[in-house]
């Protein structure tokens, strides 16, 4: 799977040149990267528990409920990161010109495309 743009909640240095940000974009951007890191750690500390306790469990006497129960909990914890990411990508969107939110948009086309190709493989 191909990582989207500002998706790992860090500003990655050649997309910043890629997309020719001043210095004042980037500084907002790292702020709302920022908060929104700040908001996500508590739910990220909760998933990797989640998994751990799903890697504990006996594969010799499975309990199922509670692996169903703990399978539950990651996907509910997914679906908050990935809602957190949403929000966060839209945030900074609004944040760029729109000739550098074209080309993101580019770039976000050949990334999907690149994965569509790599899980066809």
């Amino acid at each position: 799977m191909v990582a989207l743009p500002f998706s790992s909640f860090e500003l990655n240095t050649s997309l910043a040149e890629y997309l020719n940000l001043s210095q004042s974009q980037i500084e907002a951007i790292q702020q709302v990267m920022a908060r929104e890191r700040g908001n996500v750690q508590p739910v990220i500390a909760q998933l990797k528990a989640a998994k751990e306790k799903l890697l504990a469990a006996d594969g010799r006497q499975p309990n199922d409920k509670n692996i169903k129960v703990l399978a539950d909990t990651q996907a509910g914890l997914l679906a908050k990161l990935i809602v957190a990411n949403a929000r966060m990508q839209c945030k900074i969107y609004k944040l760029l010109t729109q000739e550098q939110q074209g080309k993101l948009d580019y770039l976000k086309r050949s990334n999907e495309s690149a994965a569509i190709v790599a899980s066809a493989k």
